[in-house]
């Protein structure tokens, strides 16, 4: 298996954690990100692995495929990128365009009756 096909083999596996966690409702939200330079397959990495910490309540996260390396975290406070609002993530990532630092907002949109967030 090469490098490509590995980093496909865990974003599939990630993606199925991310269902798994969500099996109990129907839980919805976007992901938004800003800075960084990345082919799509490293985005996508990255912003599974913050939706999962999301949805995990976790507040650090190491991440590593084999074309990027790094750390992202959050304080679990509210952010805002431009006019969209989420609870903020920030990476420090190592690829081979160099270390970036870059932010992500995740911001669940699933609506329960009169409450914002699913009770799930």
């Amino acid at each position: 298996m090469d490098g490509l096909e590995r980093d496909i083999y865990q974003l599939e596996n990630d993606a199925d954690e991310m269902r798994t966690l969500c099996a109990r409702g129907n839980r919805w939200g976007i992901t938004f990100l800003k800075g960084g330079a990345m082919s799509e397959l490293e985005y996508c990495a990255l912003f599974l692995q913050a939706t999962i910490m999301y949805l995990k309540k976790e507040n650090r996260r190491k991440v590593q495929t084999d074309t990027l390396e790094g750390t992202i975290t959050t304080e679990r406070k509210y952010g805002v990128l431009g006019t969209f609002g989420g609870q903020r993530f920030d990476a420090w990532i190592e690829n081979a365009q160099g270390i970036q630092e870059i932010r992500f907002l995740v911001s669940e949109l699933t609506y329960a009756g009169a409450f914002p967030y699913s009770p799930n």
